[in-house]
């Protein structure tokens, strides 16, 4: 099983969940491994860094899952009206945001405060990525 020295140990701290690790902590006690099938209970509290970082890898899996069902539309709408494309889903989903945490009616059940955050969250990187892409020339 390929874990970290800190897992291997049980003495994980901040620095635990280095990408080789592949690990998902499912609570403050549990960490579970799909890769090795490796579930464990630790005595360790979640910190903000690996919240983060949980985020982060949740993030990047719903943006490559959405990037394959959506054809890389935001680059499409970005090369078809530059940089201010941004501007337009961020907006959207800002006004999205507001409705739900102001507490107005819904209609669409399957939308929540969290998948808004995740959206927002999701645009900003994948501009950013495509900033990169603009000064590098590569895809």
């Amino acid at each position: 099983m390929d874990l970290c020295d800190s897992c291997k140990n049980n003495d994980n701290n901040e620095r635990c969940l280095a990408p080789k690790c592949d690990i998902q902590w499912l609570d403050t006690r549990v960490i579970k491994c799909e890769r090795y099938k490796y579930n464990k209970a630790v005595d360790i509290e979640l910190t903000k860094t690996m919240r983060h970082l949980q985020v982060c890898k949740e993030l990047n899996s719903l943006y490559e899952a959405k990037n394959h069902d959506y054809g890389d539309s935001f680059s499409k709408v970005r090369n078809e009206l530059g940089n201010v494309a941004i501007l337009v889903r961020l907006s959207d989903k800002l006004e999205r945001l507001k409705m739900l945490l102001m507490g107005a009616e819904q209609r669409v059940d399957d939308e929540s405060i969290d998948d808004t955050l995740m959206d927002l969250a999701g645009y900003a990187v994948m501009e950013l990525v495509e900033r990169e892409v603009d000064k590098d020339g590569n895809k």
